[in-house]
């Protein structure tokens, strides 16, 4: 994943866009791409000369929380589980649930087995 630019590099640009040259120029001159230059540019205009960037990323909540409970009391009547085995279960109740996604929900279940090849 790529980084932000640095602040001191935006203030650089948006001087230069203020000082009289075109996006393209600037972007030729500091080596960044002319749609970023264009948008510092909008960002300065809009907060009033701030460049900085904004936050990125974030949390995700699970996808699964609101079925946390339902799901664990499905799966522990069952003495051996499967990923497959509780994505078909839960897949009743939300479709398209990735395999990953339910492994990393079902960490702490103790009777979770990992399907072996020829089982």
């Amino acid at each position: 994943m790529t980084r932000a630019y640095s602040t001191d590099l935006r203030e650089r640009v948006v001087a230069a866009v203020r000082a009289g040259s075109t996006a393209r120029a600037a972007a030729g001159r500091f080596g960044v791409a002319v749609s970023s230059v264009v948008k510092w540019s909008q960002l300065a205009v809009r907060t009033g000369g701030g460049v900085v960037s904004g936050r990125t990323g974030g949390h995700r909540k699970p996808i699964l929380a609101p079925h946390h409970d339902w799901l664990t009391a499905r799966v522990e009547t069952c003495a051996e589980v499967t990923v497959a085995f509780a994505r078909r279960v839960s897949g009743q109740r939300r479709k398209g649930l990735a395999r990953y996604r339910l492994a990393l929900f079902a960490r702490g279940w103790p009777q979770l087995q990992k399907k072996r090849a020829g089982q």
